[in-house]
């Protein structure tokens, strides 16, 4: 019998393996692979001589343990090398469970995305793990689980980056709103051994010095909440009777250029005009405007920060006599990639049928480009006005707390 049954997999990117025969509980004790339970999968050993026999003392306590790991090394390459990849690293997973005696029962997924669901911080394999526990007639109590991890956010003595400092373990355990605890604090009880809670700023991780660790990458605490939705606010957005205009916008993707317009344009009798096509975009303004309409336009991803695409639309709008507008999206390209995964891989399904859409995709890192200084929109372009518009979340209360998660980052560290 082999150490590990690798199972179908979860997805494309998601692979699922079971060591012995695990059991479903509502205590789950969750744990990163490299640099928690073992040192490494290319020379494994346990952590630290004391982890087989906590793991044994977990599951006699009734704990499920499961392990959660991100593994981009086995899908960075072309087919044939990935398949080469991941059966290597199988068999070096393989022989480690064979040289460590008494390892109990537990279940491992493994995310080999680059940008998907499964990655951590990303919930998705948590998720997973939610529904095979449900097909058993068992539902997780996370007061009740914990997660452990080496990645908390702490540097290196000597101030560098490494794969502690990004905190993706302590960002994945936020994201699910269990307890967390660094190695050092679980086997070894270095100081006094305290869970970190999502709700708490002191952190315990591992060494006396390492309180309130502060987490690197953005977070959606980082955006002003003092802002107005937009400015200036000495007038309304729309005039209470508007006259035939054109009103463009300029920002970057995911930032709510869409959600502007149907809170304020739409309902006034504005076309919306969002074609890709920069020739049938123009083609299409150019019918409306003759037609006598007000329009929005929202060009292809950042095409509006170009002032000769700007350019075309203020000269078109020019031949017609009508008036342009801009509406100017401050949102930094952090906070628009961190709506980027929500909408793609988190967004609950009430934001999804307000919507309309079943689905989003992914945009890739490149969509998000901000606009440099010299190319902001001027007034002397021909615009009557410019309105910047600030980022306010709109939605409930739980669909606040999801896209309040840490998702992945614009400028993600590989492991």
């Amino acid at each position: 019998m082999r150490a590990l049954q690798w199972l179908d997999p979860v997805a494309r990117t998601c692979m699922h393996a079971e060591h012995l025969v695990p059991r479903s509980s509502r205590k789950v004790a969750a744990f990163a692979l490299e640099n928690t339970l073992i040192t490494t999968t290319e020379t494994p050993d346990w952590w630290d001589a004391c982890v087989p026999g906590k793991l044994a003392g977990l599951v006699q306590d009734g704990y499920a343990i499961v392990v959660f790991t991100n593994e981009l090394r086995l899908s960075q390459f072309g087919p044939s090398e990935n398949l080469s990849s991941e059966r290597g690293w199988k068999e070096k997973l393989e022989r480690a469970l064979v040289s460590m005696p008494n390892v109990p029962p537990f279940r491992m997924f493994v995310a080999t995305g680059k940008t998907d669901r499964y990655r951590k911080p990303m919930t998705g394999m948590w998720q997973e793990l939610e529904r095979l526990f449900a097909d058993d007639g068992v539902n997780i109590d996370k007061s009740a689980s914990f997660y452990v991890g080496h990645g908390a956010g702490r540097q290196n003595p000597a101030g560098k980056r490494n794969r502690d400092s990004t905190g993706i373990d302590r960002k994945f355990a936020l994201n699910l709103d269990i307890p967390f605890f660094t190695p050092e604090v679980l086997h070894l009880k270095c100081i006094r051994a305290r869970f970190i809670h999502a709700k708490s700023q002191e952190y315990f991780l591992g060494h006396p010095t390492d309180t309130n660790v502060q987490l690197e990458g953005f977070h959606v605490s980082q955006v002003p909440l003092h802002l107005p939705r937009h400015e200036p606010t000495s007038s309304p957005l729309l005039p209470p009777q508007p006259t035939q205009e054109l009103v463009l916008l300029v920002g970057l993707p995911c930032i709510g250029k869409t959600t502007l317009y149907r809170t304020y344009f739409a309902p006034a009798g504005y076309q919306h005009i969002n074609i890709p096509s920069r020739d049938k975009s123009v083609q299409e303004l150019d019918k409306a405007l003759k037609a006598g309409e007000r329009c929005v336009v929202a060009a292809e991803q950042n095409a509006m920060h170009e002032p000769k695409v700007r350019q075309l639309y203020l000269d078109l709008a020019r031949t017609h006599g009508v008036p342009v507008r801009c509406m100017l999206f401050t949102g930094s390209r952090e906070l628009a990639y961190h709506n980027n995964c929500y909408r793609a891989f988190c967004a609950p399904k009430s934001v999804r049928d307000r919507e309309g859409k079943i689905s989003r995709e992914l945009l890739p890192r490149t969509s998000f480009n901000e606009l440099r200084l010299r190319d902001m929109p001027q007034l002397s372009e021909g615009f009557s006005e410019i309105r910047k518009v600030h980022w306010v979340f709109e939605g409930t209360v739980e669909e606040r707390k999801v896209w309040a998660q840490w998702m992945l980052q614009l400028q993600e560290t590989v492991e």
